[in-house]
């Protein structure tokens, strides 16, 4: 099996791209690099698989994008859903943790929407929070 081989693609705070179009751009970039005649030895085996760490600055979001080579010889069975319902395999997502963090901000959002006044034995203009 060939050596594992890194690429870097990291999208600009600015940058208008799509996430879907990011992820595509990087899967097609890989898969060039994959199959450049660069990449083959004297007998047409592939002297190196690619992969690329795509990070988006915008979001701090992060996949690991293989190549078709790559994920086929690794045995890679993640994937990604684009808007349009395309599946594109070899994308490893790695933000779960932005993702639940996200979550928590609409929950807590949702909490303080729930807040009325409701007397108490106390005091009359006490918030609550359901």
């Amino acid at each position: 099996m060939a050596s594992l081989y890194r690429l870097d693609v990291i999208v600009r705070g600015n940058s208008e791209i799509a996430q879907d179009k990011a992820i595509k751009w990087t899967k097609n970039w890989v898969n060039d690099r994959q199959e450049a005649t660069s990449n083959k030895d004297e007998d047409g085996n592939y002297i190196k698989e690619f992969y690329a760490d795509l990070f988006d600055s915008r979001t701090n979001k992060s996949w690991k994008v293989f190549s078709d080579v790559a994920t086929k010889n690794r045995s890679i069975e993640n994937e990604y859903k684009c808007e349009d319902g395309k599946i594109i395999k070899g994308i490893i997502y790695l933000s779960e943790v932005i993702d639940e963090i996200e979550k928590l901000k609409i929950e807590i959002a949702f909490l303080k929407a729930q807040i009325y006044d409701k007397p108490s034995s106390n005091n009359e203009n006490v918030k609550i929070i359901v």
